[in-house]
């Protein structure tokens, strides 16, 4: 019943910014040149670069994030490695507390 309503939603949303990018691309149609000290674009509509500039951006912070997980990730690793470490540790010192209590009990008696 919920994968139902979340399909919904999903679709309502993608027809929603279907029609919100038709009608933005609608009203920014102006032609316009961009020039940059010896640089500049053929004529575009001011909408496409507006769009092409939104998407540019959201590509460059992805980068970003990315190499933010992949840290994030390495460092969890090696806390998982060093945890596994320290518990088979933690186990040998048991194991040899163990013992040893058991010889200085025999050894009194």
């Amino acid at each position: 019943m919920r994968r139902g309503i979340y399909f919904i939603i999903v679709v309502l949303l993608v027809v929603g910014g279907a029609f919100a990018l038709a009608r933005f691309l609608n009203e920014n149609s102006d032609v316009i040149q961009l020039k940059f000290i010896y640089w500049q674009t053929k004529e575009v509509a001011l909408g496409s670069l507006v769009l092409i500039s939104f998407f540019l951006g959201v590509f460059i912070s992805s980068l970003f994030l990315m190499g933010s997980l992949f840290s994030k990730y390495f460092e969890a690793r090696r806390l998982r490695r060093e945890n596994t470490a320290l518990q088979k540790m933690m186990e040998i010192r048991e194991k040899n507390a163990v013992t040893e209590a058991a010889a200085h009990s025999s050894s009194s008696k």
